[in-house]
């Protein structure tokens, strides 16, 4: 809505009015015994800060997907299939990601350090999409890979954080509010994203087809790149191609504007990162045998104790079967 009409008093309520239910919830949460959400969970040190994190990652991820696959079909002018298959192109740098980030924190690397890698790698990725044109698949191929795999870091391990500073039967919780926290990311990073890069094709394409089509046919074609190719092909001849390529260079710019902003959003997840979690330790492992706390410790330092005091019982015991052998020598 604001990409179509600026911001008006319909948007500007409608997000005081969110925020204005989302306190009220989070009011009533706090204050309800039985609370959906257990305000206890965001009592761990970690806990809230990998929410946070997670939502943000979710969120640059799906922001570049809105623009990727569009690009792919509508700019480059691939099939379904054929984008799709070249779409798979980046996940093979994001299966080492994952695993790669995890071998490092458990080999002693800060997990702090490691997230801030990670958000970093994909602010790079963000830069080198902000650096292509309406004909470089390769560069958005490498700079939806180096962002996917940044992205994947940080997912990984705050979700290993997440999991592992609750109790274990909060787990089922922390993953759902882990899950809710992604899917809020996710529509934000699509909205925000996508609104920056919309309002940005929609004024290029007024400025470059504004004095050579009719009203009705212009406002079609600044509606989406999608309703531009549908345009071009109505139109047909040179003027078809002029509303082409003009689309095509209005959505580009506007890739290249959300990919800026989406640079700066994870070099903020990367500072972030570094501030809320430079002091949070690794998850707590299985609770057994008097490894992770001493109050599970306490049953096996018992088991100790009894073990040591054996043998001297056992030795009190001979003793006391001597002594009736030594009453008649007397």
């Amino acid at each position: 809505m604001a990409a179509d009409n600026g911001v008006g008093p319909v948007p500007v309520l409608s997000v005081v009015a969110g925020l204005a239910i989302g306190a009220v919830f989070v009011h009533r949460q706090r204050t309800r015994r039985d609370a959906m959400i257990s305000p206890e969970l965001f009592r761990h040190r970690g806990f809230g800060p990998s929410i946070a994190i997670n939502a943000l990652a979710t969120f640059a991820m799906m922001g570049s997907a809105y623009f990727t696959t569009q690009y792919l079909q509508s700019v480059l002018g691939k099939g379904a299939l054929e984008a799709a298959l070249w779409s798979l192109a980046p996940s093979v740098c994001v299966g080492f990601a994952g695993p790669a980030a995890a071998a490092a924190v458990q080999r002693g690397a800060n997990r702090a350090l490691v997230i801030g890698a990670g958000f970093l790698s994909g602010a790079i990725g963000y830069g080198i999409l902000a650096l292509a044109g309406t004909d470089a698949l390769w560069t958005v191929l490498i700079g939806a890979a180096v962002l996917a795999s940044g992205i994947v870091t940080v997912m990984s391990l705050v979700t290993d954080l997440a999991i592992g500073t609750v109790p274990p039967q909060r787990a089922g919780s922390a993953a759902a509010l882990l899950e809710t926290g992604q899917e809020f990311g996710g529509a934000m990073g699509m909205a925000v994203l996508g609104s920056v890069g919309t309002a940005v094709y929609r004024s290029d394409v007024e400025d470059s087809l504004g004095h050579g089509l009719p009203t009705g046919t212009l406002h079609q074609a600044r509606e989406t790149l999608g309703a531009a190719v549908a345009v071009a092909g109505r139109v047909k001849g040179r003027a078809g191609e002029q509303v082409l390529d003009a689309a095509r260079e209005a959505f580009t710019g506007g890739m290249q504007i959300a990919s800026a902003a989406g640079a700066v959003v994870l070099l903020a997840g990367a500072v972030l990162a570094l501030v809320t979690l430079r002091r949070v330790g690794p998850p707590a492992g299985p609770r057994a045998g008097g490894v992770d706390s001493a109050g599970a410790g306490e049953p096996a330092a018992r088991d100790e104790e009894r073990g040591a005091a054996a043998p001297e019982t056992g030795e009190a015991a001979e003793v006391g079967a001597a002594a009736p052998e030594m009453v008649p020598g007397r």
